[in-house]
């Protein structure tokens, strides 16, 4: 049985809530990524600092995992999309993962949009995933988000 693990960054918990469910149907373990300087949860500040640095392509340094990251044979990784982009946080993870040889899928929480998120991702880590996955997070939308988020992990079974 394939060792996997579900990494994902959330701000407000949208991105928390499909990593959470996708890890739950896959038996996965789950890792948080935690950037070592805390985004704005308010204001216009949010949105400023937050979609400023997704589009300047920063990469914040992280708080340390609380897994051995190099144990999984398949990495799930999720981000909200921050002004079309991924999360910082997600870049900084990305960048910094060694895949050789790995099997990866990608997913994002978007409200409007999902960008250029997908793509992004796979380009970052230099990967062809075997899934990609985008889910509409609005109020109507997330229960439909988490039923496609069971069926998504489904096909990555």
């Amino acid at each position: 049985m394939p060792k996997v693990l579900v990494a994902f960054f959330s701000l407000t918990g949208s991105t928390r809530l499909i990593g959470k469910t996708i890890a739950k149907e896959l038996g996965a373990d789950v890792l948080e990524i935690t950037p070592a300087q805390q985004y704005p949860l308010r204001g216009l500040g949010k949105y400023l600092h937050g979609g400023g640095q997704a589009v300047m392509g920063a990469t914040p340094l992280l708080e340390p995992a609380s897994v051995n990251i190099s144990d999984y044979d398949l990495y799930v990784v999720g981000t909200p999309v921050w002004a079309g982009r991924i999360a910082p946080p997600v870049r900084t993870f990305l960048m910094g993962l060694a895949l050789g040889g790995k099997k990866v899928a990608y997913f994002s929480t978007f409200l409007g949009t999902e960008g250029q998120s997908l793509k992004e991702m796979a380009e970052i880590s230099k990967t062809t995933p075997i899934g990609t996955k985008g889910f509409q997070m609005s109020r109507k939308a997330t229960h439909s988000s988490v039923s496609a988020a069971i069926r998504w992990a489904e096909e990555l079974r």
